[in-house]
């Protein structure tokens, strides 16, 4: 059956019921999780081996694995651009091509922050495939709200514990779903809102970024410093307009921003405080507290 544990419902406490399986194979779309405990064959679309070319950061990829793979070596350009190179071969299937570029890709030495951002790399180059081809797209959305499951795979322990692949595969398909339903005038869906907390809480306790991101929506520490003192010089200028102390952790750029090492810290000592999905200064913090 299912270990999605339907029951729990579209709420942060169905997060954790996404345990990995036990059985490790690599490759392949995710699990759906019917709504009568079974689960079955998830589209392609939620397939990181598949081969289905887009653009990411820049360059040309063939599969979501083959530009993963490489985002793990951007101080490294002889092995990036090894693994850029591999186009799958003749007569090849798209795992047999997954699996030769996850093992060139196992190899050599990844960025130091790799854990913290490995998520967050995922979730953006899953994106662009999405971007460049609208059939997949509607396969994703065909999945209506139910909650997905990655096949099992690697698995990897760091700051924050352990964590596997079949957990966060599904993870990411589902709030590619959500974002898919909301570009079409959906309001945000409590599904997503939580989705959005377990990877911001994840690149949290990993470190977050210590350097610049591939990828649209990427924000590089001297990025985030800038959005950081605008949004701290605009409460400084403007110190009763609420517009100003009040911002949406669901915004892409703002989660973006939070999700950089030492930026909800500071946000803190400002006097923001955490209510749902906004960090609020309330009207009775000390503006002083406010440092640019």
């Amino acid at each position: 059956g299912c270990e999605c544990l339907l029951a729990c419902g579209p709420t942060t406490s169905f997060l954790s019921c996404l345990t990995p399986h036990r059985t490790r194979q690599m490759g392949g779309p995710c699990l759906v999780c019917e709504r009568n405990g079974s689960t079955t064959k998830g589209p392609d679309a939620t397939d990181n081996f598949q081969v289905a070319q887009f653009e990411f950061d820049g360059a040309t990829w063939h599969s979501v694995e083959q530009c993963y793979q490489a985002c793990k070596f951007p101080f490294d350009p002889f092995r990036l651009e090894t693994i850029q190179r591999m186009t799958p071969r003749e007569g090849e299937s798209d795992k047999e091509y997954g699996l030769r570029v996850w093992s060139e890709g196992n190899g050599g030495k990844v960025r130091s922050d790799w854990d913290a951002i490995k998520l967050e790399i995922m979730l953006r180059v899953c994106r662009a495939k999405l971007a460049a081809h609208p059939a997949l797209r509607g396969e994703l959305l065909a999945t209506g709200d139910a909650q997905m499951v990655g096949l099992p795979s690697t698995e990897w322990r760091g700051a924050s514990g352990k964590h596997g692949w079949s957990q966060w595969n599904g993870r990411i398909q589902m709030r590619l779903r959500e974002e898919l339903k909301q570009a079409v005038c959906e309001a945000p869906t409590e599904m997503h809102r939580s989705l959005i907390r377990s990877f911001e809480d994840y690149a949290r306790a990993e470190g977050g970024a210590e350097h610049s991101l591939p990828g649209s929506g990427a924000a590089p520490a001297n990025a985030a410093s800038d959005t950081l003192s605008r949004i701290l010089s605009n409460i400084l200028k403007s110190p009763t307009d609420a517009k100003y102390r009040r911002l949406r952790a669901t915004n892409a750029n703002i989660g973006t921003l939070l999700a950089t090492r030492g930026v909800r810290d500071i946000l803190h000592r400002a006097g923001f405080i955490e209510e749902g999905e906004f960090l609020l200064l309330p009207e009775f913090a000390d503006v002083a507290l406010v440092e640019v």
